[in-house]
């Protein structure tokens, strides 16, 4: 799943209703390659998430974050 633009606390709740939609079973890539913006809640947030989805998954998923 790919993320741009600004991932702030202001799209968190509609970045995390898309999260929770993703199957729980199949591991998914994060990449946010194309974020703009990434604040300390929605990072700490998707990170919350990618520990609980890795939790249900046999292979756990990638997080990018462009330098």
């Amino acid at each position: 799943m790919r993320i741009r633009g600004h991932a702030t606390f202001l799209r968190l709740p509609r970045i995390l209703d898309t999260l929770e939609q993703l199957p729980a079973h199949r591991p998914i890539e994060l990449n946010l390659s194309g974020l703009r913006h990434l604040d300390h809640a929605c990072m700490s947030a998707l990170q919350n998430w990618a520990d609980q989805h890795n939790a249900h998954t046999v292979q756990p998923e990638r997080t990018r974050v462009s330098a």
